[in-house]
């Protein structure tokens, strides 16, 4: 079997360039090994921040609801005071409307009288 000399050539190149590209991908593992190591370090980090952001968020959370409960109390308070005093004034609004009428009356009377 004879093989042509430009073949055996051309498949000692192919040869060669595949052990180069080799070597260029074992060394490229390499260096995305460290790479992976390194970002899952930084992961580990950031996640840990995360939780101790996440901790500082609940016990925000936590203080809202109190303040927020307590404010609503307090609004609750003010909003039934306000209400007896409406209706302690609608009550005497009668009153006061006759007093006001009468008081504008005598002063009438008395500019006239002037």
């Amino acid at each position: 079997m004879n093989v042509p000399s430009w073949w055996l050539n051309l498949s000692g190149v192919f040869f060669a360039l595949s052990i180069i590209l080799l070597f260029a991908l074992i060394i490229l593992c390499i260096f995305l090994i460290k790479a992976v190591r390194d970002m899952s370090k930084q992961i580990e980090a950031l996640s840990k921040r995360t939780q101790e952001i996440a901790g500082r968020v609940d016990g925000l959370v936590g203080q809202v609801t109190a303040t927020s409960t307590a404010l609503s109390g307090r609004a609750q308070s003010l909003a039934s005071s306000a209400d007896v005093i409406g209706q302690s004034i609608a009550s005497r609004a009668d009153v006061i409307a006759i007093g006001l009428l009468a008081f504008n009356l005598i002063r009438r009377i008395m500019s006239r009288r002037r």
